[in-house]
């Protein structure tokens, strides 16, 4: 009776990572060994083997079971070894014609290598029995699979029951127990280890370019809000001054006058009488006078500052006028001493610190940083306040304690400033992703007011307030319409010429546009919507810093048990593994961006570019951490 020839063909090569192959064969010897029917098995080996090797050994021992001990590469191939030793692919068409030639020798072909699937069902074309592996295969499991095998041929048992006992012996042999708990560990270890390096990057501000460009971005998106008509601003162009002149001047013209500005107030302020009296803001400094120019017909200049300053002064006529930080020259109007009508028109701007666009207002402030503007209360803020106070008699403002107290960007704060039950919390030192804001008063988040048209607040220009004045008939004119319909009409430059422009969030503003989109801002989460009108804003809020620590450290180790959970059920056919890294957290980052977009619609800004980061380095962490393991494993 002939023998079962059995070929063993074994390759690692040296540019590839060490597998146990020696003590594979010497396994399958000594199962062979002890076998009941060893006598009708012989055993051929070839080490270091080669493309030419296969062919020649397959021709010289004609055997019946060739089994192949190494590494697969998919599609592509099984590796051997060229002449220098290194790996070299033997494509998967060559294998199958190969075992075409010798289908009436061989019976049984055992590719035990990992990624051979393919070259296995390309060989069951012409050879009755095939083993290959769908996936990863360390030299332990290698091992475990070839002793159970031949230990069941050896026994008499067919190919099928000896495959099944192959893969029995690996399970037995490698109990998922402590595999499992060394792998929850890996990815318990790399998750916790990257969350705390992301936190640290992100407390020392190396995030926050990217942060605040999320942040800007989600400002931009939908859903779109409707025209602000409770607000109107009256549009000062420095570029037209002149044309109020007829072009005789004989000097240039760089500020209104005290005159035309006392027309277009006075001419407001008739407007809303005595049904309906306006609230006027004006955002032009007046810290000197600023006399009519001189031209060929006015040789002297008519002094109207004490008249515009009597206007400004007068409680009755609800007008505001602002004070700055930076202005060099002493005698804001009204005097500085009645201070209620007069509040700060500086903004939260300091690019050098990463702050290049406003995306936040002063309240108030703990201490004026000048002698000359002694004011602790925003324009915008005292706007406000005067126009709820009239739509809502009776309301309450007041400083409210909160439980827990959040570290405020400045410690004399005792508590948040209250509106009819409205809480404005503040922004502290560290607010979501800003890291390290200008300290020194009670600042809230600005949530914009934009709109599929130009502009968020009806706008008409102070040169045709002026025509109006002149004797143009503007009983029917729709601008004036809308002047009468506002409850707040703000007064300032505007234009390119302005020398008052900002970047923000939703694209560059004039400075009385963001005033105007702070005013909005404090009305639309105070007053609910009126006569049918939808002028709603959400309350812009962030997560206390511990809940965005716990909320980053948790995504993390999302990422790392996804990968530990599915790393071994995703190793398909044709699927690389870096396939479950790259599309998990294809998919959770974009999950991740989508909850935090519809989040920031109802107020709240999570920390999306986090969240992402902590979930891709972890899932990749975790994964790089597998597949190291599985290699000490081999």
């Amino acid at each position: 009776m002939s023998k079962t020839k059995i070929l063993i063909l074994a390759a690692n090569p040296k540019n590839t990572s060490r597998r146990r192959l020696d003590e594979e064969v010497r396994d399958i010897e000594a199962g062979v060994e002890r076998a009941r029917f060893r006598e009708q098995f012989e055993i051929v080996t070839k080490f270091a083997l080669r493309t030419g090797d296969i062919q020649r050994a397959l021709l010289d021992e004609k055997p019946t079971i060739v089994h192949f001990s190494g590494q697969g590469k998919g599609l592509n191939g099984l590796i051997v070894e060229d002449k220098d030793g290194k790996a070299k692919i033997v494509s998967t068409y060559a294998l199958a014609r190969l075992f075409k030639f010798f289908k009436n020798d061989v019976e049984c072909v055992v590719l035990n290598a990992c990624y051979s699937e393919e070259q296995a069902e390309a060989i069951r074309e012409h050879i009755s029995y095939v083993v290959g592996v769908d996936g990863e295969l360390t030299s332990r499991e290698a091992i475990q699979f070839a002793t159970g095998f031949y230990d069941a041929l050896g026994a008499g048992r067919s190919y099928e029951d000896a495959a099944e006992m192959g893969q029995i012996a690996q399970r037995m042999a490698a109990p998922a127990l402590p595999k499992v708990r060394r792998s929850f560990r890996t990815a318990i270890f790399a998750s916790l280890g990257i969350s705390t390096l992301l936190l640290a990057t992100r407390f020392f501000g190396l995030m926050q370019p990217i942060e605040l460009a999320i942040y800007d971005r989600l400002m931009r998106m939908p859903p779109l809000d409707d025209v602000d008509h409770r607000i109107a601003i009256v549009k000062v162009d420095r570029s037209r001054l002149s044309e109020w002149y007829d072009n005789d001047l004989e000097e240039a013209v760089g500020e209104i006058s005290d005159f035309k500005l006392l027309e277009i107030i006075n001419y407001l302020i008739e407007l809303g009488r005595p049904e309906s009296p306006k609230i006027i803001g004006v955002d032009i400094l007046r810290d000197e006078k600023q006399e009519e120019p001189r031209t060929e017909e006015n040789r002297g200049k008519v002094d109207y500052y004490p008249e515009l300053k009597e206007a400004l002064s007068n409680p009755e006529n609800q007008i505001f006028s602002i004070c700055t930080f930076a202005s060099q020259t002493i005698g804001a109007i009204p005097p500085v001493e009645d201070s209620l009508l007069v509040g700060f028109s500086d903004l939260i701007y300091s690019p050098e610190d990463g702050h290049n666009a406003i995306r936040s207002q002063f309240l108030t402030l703990d201490e004026p940083p000048s002698d000359i503007c002694k004011i602790n209360e925003a324009f915008s803020f005292k706007v406000a306040l005067r126009f709820i106070r009239k739509k809502l008699p009776g309301v309450i403002t007041e400083t409210v304690e909160q439980a827990p107290k959040k570290e405020l960007a400045s410690e004399e704060h005792s508590g948040y400033i209250n509106i009819n039950n409205v809480t404005f919390e503040p922004i502290w030192a560290r607010t979501g992703g800003f890291q390290g804001i200008p300290e020194g008063g009670y600042q809230i988040l600005l949530n914009y007011r934009k709109t599929a048209y130009e502009q968020a607040f009806e706008i008409v220009s102070a040169h045709h307030i002026i025509d109006c004045i002149q004797g143009q008939d503007c009983s029917q004119d729709q601008d004036i319409q809308k002047l009468k319909d506002a409850g707040i009409i703000l007064i300032g430059y505007m234009g390119e010429e302005s020398g008052d422009i900002y970047d923000t969030p939703i694209g560059k503003l004039d400075g009385v546009v963001i005033h105007a989109q702070m005013i909005s801002y404090l009305l639309s989460t105070v007053i609910s919507d009126e006569e049918g009108e939808n002028y709603n804003l959400a309350k812009l809020y962030v997560l206390p810093t511990y809940e965005e620590s716990f909320s980053i450290i948790l995504m993390s180790i999302c990422g790392g048990m996804l990968v530990w959970v599915v790393y071994d059920r995703m190793k398909l056919r044709k699927i690389d593994p870096n396939f479950l890294a790259i599309a998990s957290s294809v998919a959770v980052v974009v999950l991740i961006c989508g909850v935090g977009w519809a989040a920031f619609t109802a107020g709240l800004w999570l920390p999306i570019f986090p969240l992402s980061l902590g979930f891709v380095c972890s899932a990749f962490g975790t994964f790089i951490a597998k597949q190291y393991n599985s290699r000490r494993e081999d």
